[in-house]
């Protein structure tokens, strides 16, 4: 329901922005079909702008208010948290306004509102039956005449004209004529299709203004149609004057005395407006993109946790110690003296930058060096772009840790020294850190067709077992506009889960027409 209050309320604008362009650019012209034809599209693409989403690397100015707009009205919104250096993931977490009190108040009365104008144009369509039963029928060509005994306002619809016995008397011709002209150009159907505007935008004004417009249209278009038939202008003038005081109880009948006479009388003596005033068409372009770049989304990369590359971890013990206790405690001096760890970052045949490292330990600071020394003629730095130095404790030496930097500052390797990872300035162990996630063995992604922001959920192997976990967090962002499914695997993920995944969700999400896509990272 949040969804679909949303598009609501955005079509609604393009709407009210709609007929404040036509007001300012058509209502005054003479090209009455062009005017009727722009007012029937124009509605129609302001009810579909909505669903035109742009995608945009930098957020415009226009966007930003319709985000904050769509936070309102939509439960759950995607984050990104970071979990280490240059890697986000994606959770689903409730917003603030996840739960608004008055939301569903508003769907109520929204759907109240909807009733009454769905019965009021079923009582209209109720009344033009039973007006015609009760009247005497007569066919005439393509139209049938239903004559009333009691005095009505003449109208027609569809394929039938109603009129009552006095005026088929006294004015058959003129009024004939009119109601022709309005079943000749399908009128009924434009009424139709405005009911069903109004239908779903009974709460926006411009709405009623834009049906009024089309009225209008209505009946300048048969007007003019009367008039081209050779009807005396002048007489017919004064029975549109004599008709004024009548009324209608048929919103979806086209009624003889509707419209503003005086307008109506003008427009019969109005001058041809010029050509050249159907190139204002071309204004409305403008309204129409700003309408798209406020519904503009900004794309958002969102990136999986990966673990890093491993290590690859040299293990060196080239001096046998003895199996004594006290040798034993020699062992572990020397490994708090000398172990050293050497990361550096290279680039892999992909042009990636990734990283590696050699550890030293169990051995002197002598050895050390030459297996540094070895490991620099091997090229096994080659390719490194900076070598760092980091102490596996606070109690490697100083002295051993520069010695260790000249040796790589000789052979021009850019080498640093840090301090040892897990330790304070002072030597001091600091606690332990929660290690990171685990890389998810998939993420899913789904669209909707609303135009709403698109969310996901991580996804691990152990969650299929028994579906359990997906369910919870499916339940959170499921809706019943879901338009495409993504479920992205990467090189990581074990065999079967991407099958196990994309089986799951078609057996979860029951909805016709969704489009399920597949794709490796």
């Amino acid at each position: 329901m949040e969804a679909f209050l949303l598009y609501i309320l955005k079509s609604g604008i393009c709407l009210a922005v709609f007929y404040v362009c036509f007001k300012a650019l058509f209502s005054n012209d003479t090209f009455f079909r062009f005017n009727r034809w722009i007012l029937l599209a124009g509605t129609g693409v302001c009810m579909l702008l909505p669903f035109c989403r742009i995608t945009t690397t930098q957020p415009l100015p226009l966007s930003q208010p319709v985000s904050q707009l769509e936070t309102v009205f939509l439960k759950e919104e995607v984050n990104t948290t970071p979990i280490q250096e240059n890697r986000t993931t994606a959770t689903v977490t409730p917003t603030d306004n996840a739960a608004i009190p008055w939301i569903k108040l508003i769907g109520i009365a929204y759907l109240t509102g909807c009733c009454i104008c769905l019965s009021t144009t079923v009582l209209s369509f109720r009344k033009m039956y039973q007006l015609m039963r009760k009247g005497k029928k007569q066919k005439n060509g393509k139209y049938t005449l239903v004559l009333i005994a009691d005095p009505i306002s003449p109208f027609s619809w569809g394929r039938y004209i109603f009129l009552s016995g006095d005026d088929y008397r006294n004015h058959p011709e003129e009024i004939l004529t009119h109601e022709k002209m309005h079943l000749r150009y399908n009128h009924s159907a434009d009424l139709l299709y405005m009911e069903m505007i109004i239908l779903l935008q009974w709460c926006n004004p411009a709405v009623w203004l834009l049906k009024r417009e089309l009225r209008d249209i209505h009946e300048y278009q048969a007007d003019k149609g009367v008039l081209n038939q050779g009807i005396d202008a002048t007489k017919y003038q004064l029975l549109l004057v004599k008709k004024a005081v009548g009324s209608s109880l048929y919103t979806l009948a086209n009624s003889f005395n509707h419209s503003k006479i005086k307008k109506r009388i003008t427009m019969m003596l109005k001058k041809k407006s010029n050509n050249w005033a159907r190139l204002k068409l071309v204004l409305l372009v403008p309204a129409g993109l700003a309408a798209l770049s406020a519904f503009a989304r900004t794309e958002t990369v969102v990136t999986p946790v990966q673990t890093p590359a491993p290590a690859v971890i040299e293990q060196v013990n080239e001096e046998p110690l003895p199996t004594a206790s006290k040798s034993t405690n020699l062992q572990k001096d020397i490994q708090d003296d000398y172990n050293v760890y050497l990361s550096f970052t290279k680039n892999n045949n992909e042009g990636k930058e990734v990283i590696d490292g050699i550890s030293i330990y169990g051995v002197g600071e002598q050895k050390a060096l030459e297996i540094a020394e070895k490991a620099i003629k091997n090229g096994r730095f080659a390719a490194a772009t900076k070598v760092i130095i980091c102490p596996h404790t606070p109690k490697v030496p100083m002295s051993y840790l520069e010695k260790m930097k000249d040796l790589f500052d000789r052979n021009n390797i850019k080498c640093n020294i840090t301090k040892a990872q897990g330790y304070d300035d002072n030597g001091n162990a600091l606690p332990t850190p929660p290690p990171p996630p685990p890389a998810p063995d998939a993420y899913v992604t789904l669209n909707y067709k609303s135009g709403k922001k698109e969310e996901g959920i991580t996804i691990y192997k152990r969650y299929l077992e028994t579906g359990e976990k997906i369910n919870e967090r499916l339940d959170k962002i499921y809706s019943d506009d879901i338009s495409t499914v993504t479920i992205t695997t990467y090189k990581w993920t074990p065999d079967g889960v991407l099958e196990g995944v994309e089986k799951f969700l078609k057996d979860r999400i029951k909805l016709d027409g969704v489009k399920y896509v597949t794709q490796k990272k």
